[in-house]
């Protein structure tokens, strides 16, 4: 439309205005041109996109991620339910002690009440006597006696309590016997195995 102007007019005809029409024209062709090739490029990124998205589903199916994921998972969900069945299991002993004796093994039934296990207080060692009773004479609460340890060594100890009961467990003969427990006192005693025996020798009277 533009062209029939310039070709009938008779003050247009010079060759600079007909090739600046001309350049126009090829420019506006030009970015025609360049807008189809970007919206094709667009179009062209989209499928690469949805092919690629195509793609890694496929990898991972093949790989077996996702069956993976779900067995992790699982296994989580598994673990954390033990581990809270295991804390209810788990039985907690009031004091701090060493474990001495094992009294019960895996798998054993138990009673209410039942020991499970020996704990032994290795900060406050005692001494554990039984003392006929017709040789109580003179044994009184607080009475200090001397301990003889291995390699003749002496240390003192005090009479702790006298039960007022007494007991004939383990003994050889049927006279009645007193469990009487001995602490350290003095000097420090030495370090030795629990159930390790000594020689208690009572005052001379």
């Amino acid at each position: 439309a533009f062209l029939r102007p310039i070709t009938l007019s008779t003050a247009a005809t010079g060759v600079d205005r007909l090739q600046a029409v001309l350049k126009e024209d090829a420019a506006a062709l030009a970015a025609e041109s360049l807008d189809s090739q970007i919206a094709l490029c667009n179009e062209r990124l989209k499928e690469l996109s949805a092919f690629e998205h195509r793609m890694q589903s496929n990898l991972r199916l093949s790989a077996g991620v996702e069956v993976a994921e779900h067995r992790l998972a699982a296994a989580e969900a598994e673990l954390a339910a033990l581990t809270q069945q295991q804390e209810q299991l788990t039985i907690t002993s009031p004091g701090i002690a060493v474990v001495g004796l094992q009294l019960k093994q895996p798998g054993d039934q138990l009673s209410a009440g039942d020991a499970i296990l020996e704990l032994l207080d290795d900060a406050q060692r005692t001494i554990c006597v039984r003392v006929p009773t017709p040789s109580m004479g003179g044994i009184r609460e607080g009475l200090k006696v001397t301990v003889l340890f291995p390699d003749d060594l002496r240390r003192e100890g005090v009479i702790a309590a006298i039960p007022p009961q007494t007991s004939g467990d383990g003994a050889e003969t049927d006279i009645p016997e007193l469990p009487l427990q001995i602490l350290p006192c003095g000097k420090l005693w030495p370090s030795l195995a629990i159930g390790s025996r000594v020689d208690v020798v009572p005052p001379r009277s």
